[in-house]
């Protein structure tokens, strides 16, 4: 029985003990033509590169070691233009090798995430000395006195294009081959200076959006997983409201207001036949938007009924257009409601119905009453008032 007690007492104090346990990261550095430097590692915080630690390099070496349980965004530091960004992942023990006069080229081991990053940074470092070689070549053929400089610039513009269009198509395809790693966001970031970046959001927004939704819910507290999540959430808001306002100015050009001219619409009734608005000219009619699923509607609809047995035979007309998209319940709300001995056509567009956009409708019921001559006298009449101005209509009449 002891014997148990002891195994069990043996068993529990090494699960306190590996629970108690903290992840934890190392970076381990190797430099050559170091003069024994100090070294900074810093990382991101708040969309702010700030400082985490330092060091100082011994023999050619240094190590930098952190308790984290998240992905780090990470620079190697020893002046301010002898940099790189590396990542770290929890439980990770980064080999990095370089050379003290040139952090930008390294080598690093640790993970598979780890060497995708280095990868990155390898093609980047790549591009950059072309693309200095490029622009020494460009520099000396301008300084030529007779070239012509005009053919020369499109040239190297066009050049330039090139390049920036090939390591853009191996940005992306590193993406879509790597988008369950963090490398992704790393790829996303990548640039030739303040204004060149491989990526924009117009042309991108849909790649952007596959990173995040294949990230960001396992490296949420990774900052550049932060960043762009922030970022594309800024940027939904951002199109909506821009949407939302040229919505509001489309509404307010086209908006319709008594004294205006009616525009013609044509619609198919529920026997199929097109009937135009306008060949009901030299009537008075009241052009009624509705629809069988909107209750206010069906409120009004008898007091339609009870204008029209009114003022039918007094050259009075209704022409009722419908934003059902359900033929049956279209034909239905009409018999139920009694709205037979009138005009009605629909496209069945529901809310892209094409004739509420050409009046400008954006709630129901909505109506405009319209003259003779197809101007438009009185809109939105509702119960009393719709009684109040056919009695003021037909009397001066």
């Amino acid at each position: 029985m002891k014997k148990i007690f002891y195994l069990l007492f043996i068993i529990f104090l090494n699960f306190s003990c590996n629970s108690d346990k903290k992840s934890f990261w190392e970076i381990y550095g190797e430099l050559k033509n170091s003069n024994d430097e100090i070294i900074f590692l810093k990382h991101l915080k708040n969309e702010k590169i700030v400082i985490f630690d330092s060091t100082k390099i011994t023999n050619g070496k240094f190590h930098f070691k952190d308790t984290s349980s998240k992905s780090e965004y990470l620079f190697l530091e020893i002046s301010q233009f002898n940099n790189t960004p590396l990542l770290i992942e929890p439980n990770n023990k980064l080999i990095f090798k370089s050379d003290a006069k040139n952090l930008k080229n390294y080598d690093a081991k640790g993970s598979k995430n780890i060497e995708l990053v280095c990868e990155l940074n390898s093609s980047y470092n790549e591009l950059l000395e072309k693309l200095d070689t490029f622009f020494t070549v460009y520099e000396k053929k301008l300084s030529v006195k007779k070239v012509d400089s005009v053919k020369t610039i499109k040239e190297f513009k066009d050049s330039l294009d090139i390049f920036i269009k090939k390591h853009q198509d191996y940005l992306i395809n590193f993406v879509e081959k790597n988008i369950n790693s963090p490398s992704s966001y790393f790829a996303l970031m990548q640039r030739i200076d303040e204004k060149i970046s491989f990526f924009s959001i117009n042309e991108h927004i849909e790649l952007l959006k596959k990173v995040d939704k294949s990230l960001y819910e396992k490296y949420q507290d990774f900052e550049l997983a932060k960043n762009l999540h922030n970022f594309l959430i800024r940027y939904k808001m951002m199109a909506e409201q821009k949407h939302a306002s040229q919505q509001a100015e489309v509404h307010k050009k086209n908006a319709i207001k008594i004294g205006d001219m009616a525009k013609d619409i044509s619609y198919k009734n529920p026997d199929g036949k097109k009937i135009s608005l306008f060949s009901l000219k030299g009537k008075y009619v009241l052009l009624d938007f509705w629809a069988s699923w909107c209750k206010p509607c069906r409120l009004e609809n008898p007091n339609l009924v009870k204008v029209y047995k009114k003022y039918k035979d007094k050259g009075f007309e209704i022409y009722q257009v419908s934003l059902d998209k359900d033929k049956k319940s279209w034909l239905q709300g009409i018999k139920d409601d009694n709205l037979e001995d009138w005009i009605h056509v629909s496209d069945l567009k529901y809310w892209s119905s094409e004739p509420a956009a050409k009046y400008n409708v954006r709630s129901i019921p909505s109506n405009f009453l319209i003259d003779k001559n197809g101007r438009i006298i009185a809109m939105n009449l509702r119960a009393e008032e719709l009684e109040k101005k056919f009695s003021e209509v037909f009397t001066k009449k």
